[in-house]
Order: C-alpha cells, then structure tokens, then sequence
C-alpha cells in the first residue's frame, strides 16, 4: 500500500481540524476521509495530495443536547447530504440508537439530498451527546409497523371577538382530507408514516371565513406526541381579506399553553409548539462544515473565531403571535436601504451554518417563527396548498377577481409595495435544520408573494417573468430579479420529491418560471447580436440612477446579488436551462473585471463603489455599452486612489470600513469572485487573492466572525 505524501501546512491543518480548529477562509468537514488539495496559503511545498472517494460516504456526526430530566427522548430533525454520500439502496443508521430516515429529496443520481431523522434517544440533561451518523445497505421494511394515527387527542382553541366558537384536534382524527375538496370541512391533509415517529397534519376550519387553524402532529413510538398549531389568515381569492381581531386560548391535554389578544394581519399566521407530556427541549447541533460542503447552502467562511457574545443581544431568542423578531417592518428602502436579513440568506440562518452555540439555533427558530407575522402567506383555498402560479396567471391582489385586503399593513405599506427588491429567503434554513412542514411551505408561501409583486401582463402570467427582453418595463430592478430567481430556486429545493401531486406539482413551476426569466434575460444580452450584447460583463439593467443627460449609470451590486443567486442555482441543481451558464459567466466577468481582471483597467482597490456607469448614453434600450474595464472605470471614477493596497471608498484616498468589507459593496463583490472560481471563470482566483491581499482584509476580515452573511469563499476542490 503506497503511502500518500501530504505537505507539513496540510498536515497541521488537518490535525488543527480535528482538535476543532479551523483555518480561516477554508472549510471542510473532520469527518471527511480525503484532504483539501490545497491551503493556499504561502511558505513550505506547494505539492499537494490527490485521493478520491468511492461508495458511500462518510457521514458527520449530529449532536443533540436536552434540557429535560435525563431519560430516552423523542427527537426530529432535517439534515443535507452531500450527493453520492448515502447512495440509492442506502440508508442513513446512528451506530446503535434506532433511527428512521423520511427521505424527501434526491440528488440527479438518486443518492439521497435531504431526510428528515426521527429516534429516541437516551439522554442526559445538558449534556450534549453526538451521534455519528452512517450508512448501510437499506434493509426489507415491508413487515414495519408504522405509528399509528392518534385515537384521539384533548387540543383546542377557543375564539372570542373577530372570530368565535372552540375547534378541536379531535374534529380532524380520523377524517380523509388528502384529496382536498373544499375549505368547508375538518381533517387530515397528508401522512407520513414511519415506524419511530409518523407525522399528521390536519385542517380545521373556523367561523371566519378567511382565518383557519393548521395542526401538524409528531406521534412517536415511545408515545411522545409533539402538536405544531398554525392560526393562519391567508386564502388568496377568498372574498374580503384584512385583519382580524380576537383574543385566543390555546389548551393541551386541559392545560392552557397560551392566551391572550392578537392582531392578526392579513395573510398572516402564528404558531407554536406544544407536546402531550414532558418536552423533551432537544437542541441540535450540526456539522455546518459538512451542510456547505453539500452545495446546498453557500460556502460560509469558518475559521474567524467565535462570534462576539454581545451578538446574541440582537437577535430574537423566542416569538409569540404577530411579533416580528429580527424581520424589519419596512421592505422597501425606507431608512438604510441596505436591510440586515438583505442577503442570500438572513444573517441568524447563517450564524446557525457558523457555530453550535444554542443561542444561534434559538434565532433561527425564532425568527422563522416571526416570519409568519409578515403579509406574504396566500395559500389556495382550492387545494389547500401555498397557491400554484398556473392557477393565478391572471391575479394580483385587487385585479381579475382577486380581492385587496383591508386593515393594518406590515409598516404601513401596502400589498402592492415592491417587497422583492428587499426579501429575504425565509424558512430554507429552519426546513433543512427541523424539517418542518411549516418551514418548507414559508419558503413557498415567499416565492408566491414575489409573484404578485409583479402585475399579470409584466410577468407573463404564469411565467413570473422579472426580467421582460423586448420592452422597456423598468418595474423590476435587478435585485427584484435576483432575489425572486433565488426564491424559486429555494422552492424548487425544498419541494419532496414524492407525494401528493397537488404538493409535487408546485416544482413544475417554480422551474418554468426559473427558465422562463433566464431565457429573456439571455435573449436581452447574452445571445449574437442582442440589444445589449456587451463585453463588460453585465446585462441589461433597471437604469434607475441616471439623471438627466448622464451616461448610463446603475448599481453593480445589484448585479453582484444576482451573480452569486445564479452561482447558487448552480450548485443547487434546480434547472438544466442551457441559459444559466453563459448568463451566469458573463456576470463572473464583470465582478472579475472590477477586481482588476482582464485588461487591468478597472483599479480593483475601487470595488466597493454604489454606482459604476456602464455606457456611454442613455436610454438603456439604446446604450453603447463601454468595450473595455479601462474606459468604465475613467467614466466611474474621477480620482484613482494614490499609490498603495487598500480597498478605498469611489474617488477618494479614504479606507474603507470594516462594514464596507463584511456588510457592504465590497463584500458582495468578493462573495461573487468566490462563486466564479468555483466555476472555473477565468481570472476569478486571481482577482479574489489580489483583493485579499490587501491591508484592508489584514485588517477587517475576522469581523466575519461576526457578519458572516457575504462571507462566501470558493470551496477546497
């Protein structure tokens, strides 16, 4: 056996990882059996290792924690696979602890992308116990008893004012409801059976027309039963939307569990969660090395050290009704225009993917929780599902039959604010982390709301166009686009790969709207001879910062959202749109280009810049885009920088801030350079080392470990 040759910098990385420390700006898993070809970093040989991995993988470890008296607990959770980990015939095992594994997604080669886990598991109070996950051939299950549904169960809820009368869980027991006929009557809407722990959810209607209570039931084998209520106000034709006013009692097994008044906005719900018994208060803790490394999620630097404690101060660490945690109240650019949860995804989702500290699995809960306090929630009262766009081609709210809602809107703005070009990806993370059902239908219920940001002839109906290639509709800006294409394709994720058609449908056109807006986008600039062909890197944009008789002039951050969206819709898998590619590498061109690349014109010390003029003239359906980095830049910046490596503020010798870097312009730019050499663009690794070797990262990089949401860097292969 040949012995494999590693280099003394690998060597001590890898030792560091399994002690738990990591190098900054590379990740990967301890438990994953091949080193990193490569640190880069400088000093000692630069010869690096070659190994390869064949059959299943090697899995992390989960580690769950109880705050509960000692004893065997029942416990569910999400968890990502890396494609080829656990392949197709395989199943996911927990050394000797029992484990069920609900497959809900698979990769293109049928290996498996995503599970929801169930056991129960003996565990000691406060103590955290990881459980090293495996793989084993998939055994006969045909003689499996499953959990059954419950008999019965003592849940209600009793109404007073806009809403009256008590409605029961025990209404819904036993009722057929998954072929969905109307939202007149009670019972269970899907099953999930398996033989630790079966999931129920059922439907109860009230004397409201609009307002509908939701219960999605755990039963587990030891006789554990976790009840998730949703109080929801949200049907999208549904005549006389708005606000509801009521006080509420919520009751478990004769014991009250919550109570008090609530506002309830339109197209809203509140939640909790309550167990029949002894909560177990089981804290997971993942291996985030391990989620990134699936391409699932962005590759989050780790290796800057433990996040700040007074972090945890600003964010949410429990919700009740109507509470908007950490969300903002205004989503248009009211105030700083530049939102906290703004990103590829919110800040508390990714601190989840940074550290194990509870207080970060606390936020995320939270404010996945507080999420549903926003006006974005239309679900289709004629499949009970969040609503299929080919069913409201010709919708929006107050035309072609659908109603506008009355009442108090989210910070006084209306149904019609444009909440696309400040969204956020709400509930990605809490799905793969908790497996939800809740969670997977909020990052549905956000790519329907982006919808209807949209008017029904802009949009192309169905299509769900934001980006229109033959007219000059400017309704949507470039970040509209980025976050609504980022939306579909979180949706198009999360959606299970089987089950009831009216559940697997919703993927069909979240992908055909996908397609949809990269094919005009390709047809507007990237295509031989298109209007605005261009060989700067950037395609056709909202031309909303030029004033009257100035050269064409837009933000390049918008476009740098939309790079890293298209890079992640990549790494996702969502679509195989011959578009994306070229489309995606012509924006990997101009992020390249603004760090110095290709022809050297651009000053890559400039990168953090608010605007940057791209052509000559304006309007944008006639600009002459500039032909090389050189004349934009002469047309952007006025004064270059005097001699020296830090990154500066636009026509200034002024250094720019820590929030510049980690929070801002520049940030965003370098989270677009890691996506690029991720896929191979030319001149993306070098333009990111140029970048990085400057004074100013020296200086201000470890705030990532703090703000860590554009701390995206390429991955080790």
């Amino acid at each position: 056996m040949t012995k494999k040759r590693i280099n003394r910098r690998e060597f001590l990385a890898s030792t560091a990882t399994a002690a738990g420390i990591i190098v900054p700006g590379v990740a990967w898993s301890a438990s994953r059996p091949c080193p990193p070809p490569g640190l880069g970093v400088s000093g000692g040989t630069t010869e690096t290792t070659v190994c390869s991995r064949t059959g299943p993988g090697q899995l992390p470890k989960l580690t769950l924690m109880s705050r509960a008296a000692n004893g065997a607990h029942a416990w569910t959770f999400g968890h990502v696979f890396r494609q080829g980990d656990v392949p197709s015939g395989f199943t996911v095992t927990a050394g000797s602890d029992a484990i069920q594994m609900d497959v809900r997604n698979r990769w293109p080669d049928g290996s498996l992308k995503f599970a929801v886990l169930s056991g129960v598991t003996t565990l000691v109070r406060n103590s955290p116990k990881p459980i090293a996950l495996g793989v084993s051939a998939e055994g006969d299950r045909s003689a499996t008893q499953n959990v059954p549904e419950p008999a019965s169960l003592d849940v209600k809820l009793t109404f007073g004012g806009a809403v009256t009368g008590t409605y029961t869980l025990q209404s819904a027991l036993g009722v057929n409801k998954e072929v969905w006929e109307s939202r007149s009557r009670a019972g269970r809407v899907r099953k999930i059976l398996g033989p630790i722990m079966s999931e129920y959810h059922y439907y109860v209607p009230t004397s409201d027309d609009h307002l509908a209570v939701w219960f999605y039931v755990r039963c587990y084998a030891n006789g554990a039963t976790e009840i998730e209520t949703v109080v929801e106000n949200g049907w999208v034709l549904v005549p006389a939307p708005g606000q509801r006013d009521y006080t509420v009692a919520l009751s478990v097994a004769g014991t009250t569990r919550y109570s008090g008044t609530v506002s309830h906005l339109h197209h809203a719900r509140w939640s909790r969660v309550d167990w029949v018994g002894t909560d177990p208060q089981i804290l997971p803790a993942h291996d985030g090395v391990y989620i990134k490394g699936t391409r699932l999620v962005p590759n989050y630097a780790s290796g800057y050290g433990a996040p700040d404690d007074a972090l945890w101060s600003n964010y949410t660490q429990s919700a009740a009704p109507m509470e908007l945690g950490d969300w903002r109240s205004a989503w248009d650019a009211t105030g700083d225009g530049n939102h906290n949860q703004i990103g590829l995804l919110p800040p508390w989702d990714v601190m989840c993917l940074q550290t194990s500290d509870s207080r970060a699995y606390a936020a995320l809960v939270a404010n996945a929780r507080c999420a549903g306090s926003l006006s974005v929630h239309y679900r289709d009262e004629n499949t009970g599902r969040p609503f299929r766009f080919a069913n409201c081609a010709a919708q929006s709210p107050g035309r072609n039959g659908m109603p506008r809602a009355t009442g108090n809107f989210l910070g006084g703005l209306s149904e019609s604010t444009d909440m696309a070009s400040h969204s956020a990806g709400c509930g990605y993370i809490p799905y793969l982390i908790t497996g939800r059902w809740t969670a997977l239908e909020e990052v549905q219920f956000w790519a329907g709301r982006q919808f209807f940001d949209r008017g029904t002839e802009p949009r192309g109906g169905a299509l769900g166009l934001w980006h229109i290639w033959n007219s000059d509709d400017y309704q949507a800006q470039t970040r509209s686009l980025a976050w609504g294409m980022r939306q579909l394709a979180l949706a198009s994720t999360v959606v299970p790969d089987d089950g009831a058609s009216a559940d697997t449908a919703l993927r069909v056109d979240y992908v055909r709207s996908i397609d949809a807006n990269l094919n005009a986008i390709w047809r507007s600039s990237i295509q031989r001879g298109a209007t605005h062909e261009n060989s700067i890197g950037v395609i056709r944009t909202r031309n909303v910062y030029s004033s009257s008789g100035e050269p064409f002039k837009d933000s390049p951050w918008q476009l740098d959202f939309l790079t890293c969206v298209l890079g992640w819709i990549t790494d996702l898998e969502v679509t195989t749109a011959v578009e994306l590619a070229p489309i995606r590498d012509q924006l990997y061109k101009f992020a390249v280009g603004r760090a110095g690349g290709y022809d050297g014109g651009y000053n890559w010390r400039n990168i953090s810049s608010y605007n940057t003029y791209y052509a000559s003239n304006t309007p944008a359906s006639s600009a002459t885009f500039y032909r090389t980095f050189a004349e934009m830049y002469a047309a952007t910046i006025t004064t270059p920088p005097d001699t020296g490596d830090t990154l500066v503020e636009p026509n200034t010798s002024r250094e720019i801030d820590a929030g510049r870097l980690t929070y801002g312009y520049a940030g965003m730019v370098l989270a677009s350079l890691a996506f690029a050499a991720d896929h191979g663009a030319s001149g993306a690794r070098e333009a990111l080392a140029r970048v990085r070797g400057s004074s100013t990262w020296r200086k201000h990089s470890l705030e990532y470990r703090n703000y860590a949401k554009w701390a995206v860097v390429p991955r080790e292969s």
